[in-house]
């Protein structure tokens, strides 16, 4: 018995298309600039250290502020990247559930 492997394939390329479309967009306009931020913060913080303007103490606050919001836009990013791999793994299975069970005559998947 043969199976037509065909659309199993069409659905991950189609599923795999929707997850990754745009990420490199995101990337650019979301994480590179939350890393950056915390970049130009540690200068900032350095410098105002550095001047006598802030404590240690105020400066590693400060430094914890930076790196809390960078990592939560990295998170959301990541959270968001699964749901979409993941849509696309569903997808892909329920395409080769189909295909095997019209192959077999039953609900095998």
């Amino acid at each position: 018995m043969a199976i037509d492997v065909e659309p199993i394939l069409e659905a991950l390329e189609t599923s795999a298309g929707d997850a990754f479309h745009g990420i490199t967009s995101d990337l650019e306009k979301h994480i590179f600039p939350a890393l950056a931020g915390i970049a130009k913060s540690i200068v900032a913080i350095a410098a105002d250290v550095a001047a006598g303007e802030i404590s240690e103490s105020r400066a590693k606050i400060e430094l914890r502020m930076a790196r809390n919001a960078a990592e939560a836009w990295i998170v959301g990013f990541v959270e968001a990247t699964l749901e979409r791999i993941q849509g696309a793994i569903n997808a892909t299975l329920r395409a080769a559930a189909e295909v095997i069970n019209r192959a077999v005559g039953f609900a095998l998947l």
